[in-house]
């Protein structure tokens, strides 16, 4: 701030006696007023104290009963744990007397332990004896039973043999019944040939001879020896019509054809019956020759 705007200071007066007097008695009240609240302020304070004080006995009050009331509780504790190292105590000399009973069961058990070990190699001895003599008879049986199982292989591999050139003997039935029956197809398709070449003649024959017929009928009218010849036709003529025969109809057909197939089918069932009940054979001798093996040379 600049000289020009500094405040200035007011000018004191000089006090009077009696302006003095009146300030010496407005300072005796102040002081008295601070006295007063000093001695208020110090009565508040010695409260507080005395309420503290209060407050420490009573909490000293509590300490000393919470002491009181562990040293109880330590008493106790001692007392417990006093009894628990005796309980304890009692309990180790209990396994000191368990372990020694425990050591003299153990001798008592390694004695019987190297008792028993004598007898188990004296028992392993007898049994590798035992051992190589029934290797031995196995060995024996084994060859035995390899010599039996040659004789049946070759047994088996003959009647395979005799079994396959049976079957090759059927084959051969089988395809000689099948050319014969091709054969008596041909024979039959060619009767059937003839049969209707004939049926067309009897037709053809047939309708001629009833025109001659009808034309005789109406001659008759004109003359009597039309009559007559209608007449001897009638009676001389030898006409199919009169004469029994058998026809082969398409039923006939198709019964020789069910007739062949039911053949056939009965020579392949027959075949497969051979050749069954010859593997049946062969199977059940092999069976009863295995059972008596296992007789002979059980495990």
């Amino acid at each position: 701030m600049s000289a020009g705007k500094t405040k200035r200071l007011p000018k004191v007066a000089p006090v009077s006696s009696l302006a003095y007097g009146k300030r010496n008695e407005g300072d005796w009240k102040s002081t008295l007023k601070l006295f007063v609240g000093e001695v208020s302020r110090l009565k508040e304070e010695t409260d507080a104290l005395k309420s503290t004080r209060i407050d420490l006995e009573a909490s000293w009050q509590r300490v000393v009963e919470k002491m009181n009331i562990l040293t109880d509780e330590n008493c106790m504790s001692q007392h417990a744990l006093q009894s628990l190292l005796d309980e304890e105590r009692k309990k180790s000399l209990a396994v000191v007397k368990e372990k020694e009973d425990l050591l003299v069961k153990l001798k008592c058990a390694d004695e019987e332990c190297a008792a028993k070990a004598k007898e188990v190699r004296r028992l392993a001895d007898m049994v590798e004896k035992e051992k190589i003599r029934h290797s031995v008879s196995v060995a024996l049986h084994e060859k035995k039973m390899e010599e039996k199982e040659a004789q049946y292989r070759s047994e088996l591999h003959l009647r395979d043999k005799r079994l396959e050139e049976m079957q090759n003997e059927l084959e051969q039935q089988l395809r000689r019944q099948e050319s014969e029956l091709l054969e008596k197809d041909k024979l039959l398709e060619e009767e059937r040939k003839r049969w209707r070449k004939w049926h067309e003649g009897y037709e053809n024959e047939y309708s001629s001879d009833m025109h001659q017929i009808k034309g005789a009928s109406c001659a008759s009218r004109l003359s009597p020896e039309a009559t007559m010849r209608f007449a001897d036709i009638s009676s001389g003529t030898p006409l199919m019509a009169h004469v029994p025969f058998s026809v082969p109809t398409d039923d006939d057909d198709d019964a020789r054809n069910v007739s062949k197939k039911s053949r056939l089918e009965a020579a392949r069932q027959q075949q497969r019956r051979i050749n069954g009940k010859s593997k049946e054979d062969v199977t059940l001798i092999s069976l009863s020759k295995l059972n008596d093996l296992q007789e002979h040379f059980p495990h």
